[in-house]
């Protein structure tokens, strides 16, 4: 399994504790933060990246690549993409992992 961040992803996960978490809230919405999510109970399986460790919610489906990204709009936040997901491109990505979670089209599309 893969983790890609460009240069600049990777200095902003650096500057914020150098962990990011993927993870699911209770009405499904993806979740990606830099803190520790405060549900104890949710288990995370972790993935080493180049110089930054992203800790994704063990009930999520594993594809080969994950992509994070530093998004800019309306804030600085990173996101989390997957499987030859391209920031900004369209939506290429199995329509099952997040039907099996709940996320809709803005969720995946990082709306």
């Amino acid at each position: 399994m893969a983790v890609e961040a460009d240069p600049e992803t990777v200095q902003f996960i650096a500057e914020h504790g150098g962990r990011v978490y993927v993870y699911a809230v209770g009405d499904g919405l993806k979740q990606v933060k830099t803190e520790t999510p405060d549900d104890r109970s949710i288990q995370f399986e972790q993935i080493d990246g180049d110089g930054f460790q992203l800790f994704v919610e063990s009930d999520l489906a594993q594809p080969e690549t994950w992509n994070v990204v530093l998004r800019h709009f309306p804030h600085q936040h990173l996101d989390v993409l997957w499987d030859g997901q391209q920031p900004g491109g369209g939506v290429n990505l199995t329509r099952t992992m997040a039907t099996e979670i709940g996320w809709g089209i803005d969720d995946l599309l990082g709306l």
